[in-house]
């Protein structure tokens, strides 16, 4: 995909109105946190994705070094930079969750692979997320439109360890799909979409 085609694509992506709809979303989510008061008692935890959910990647769109038909290996090569910036709703989210005692997971499609997964914790901890209760990542070799799979295999996982998956958020639907959950949060995301 040609740097001029990824130009006008982008031009088109209206960042106000998608910032203001992640602000809603979590917004959203705060509302159906408060309907738990004590959810450490039953192990409630709360299920969020990293890409376009936590963690943008709308500059290095914008800069054409990702674009919605970007292979493995070139996702890869971005994420060992640790350079995606915080979705700020998501991180005050993430901190008031935390105050009130959920579990956090992390579940993502990015590689089990050693780069990758030191790379992802960096930034993770750089953006201002701290002190989760795990992260999982897609087996080394899955592609993009199988890791809906594995997402619905560890959250089979999560409940069999004795959680409660109180909230699922995410930007794809691969990221929702299954269910497993008792409430999930679907995010905007103008960048791409996995089928």
């Amino acid at each position: 995909m040609s740097l001029q085609i990824i130009s006008k694509y982008l031009e088109q992506v209206d960042e106000e109105k998608y910032f203001n709809q992640l602000n809603n979303h979590f917004s959203e989510a705060t509302k159906i946190l408060n309907k738990i008061t004590k959810p450490k008692e039953n192990n409630y935890s709360i299920i969020f994705d990293i890409d376009e959910t936590a963690l943008s990647n709308l500059h290095f769109h914008k800069k054409g070094l990702l674009h919605r038909h970007s292979t493995m290996d070139e996702v890869v090569k971005i994420h060992i930079l640790s350079q995606a910036t915080p979705i700020q709703p998501c991180v005050d989210f993430y901190n008031y969750a935390m105050e009130k005692g959920f579990y956090i997971f992390f579940l993502t499609g990015r590689p089990c692979k050693k780069q990758v997964v030191e790379a992802t914790i960096l930034n993770l901890e750089n953006a201002g997320f701290y002190n989760w209760h795990n992260i999982y990542f897609a087996p080394e070799d899955t592609e993009f439109q199988l890791s809906k799979f594995h997402k619905i295999d560890t959250r089979k996982k999560i409940i069999n360890n004795g959680y409660h998956i109180f909230l699922n958020i995410g930007d794809q639907e691969g990221d929702l799909i299954g269910g497993l959950s008792e409430f999930t949060i679907k995010l905007p995301n103008p960048l791409y979409m996995l089928d």
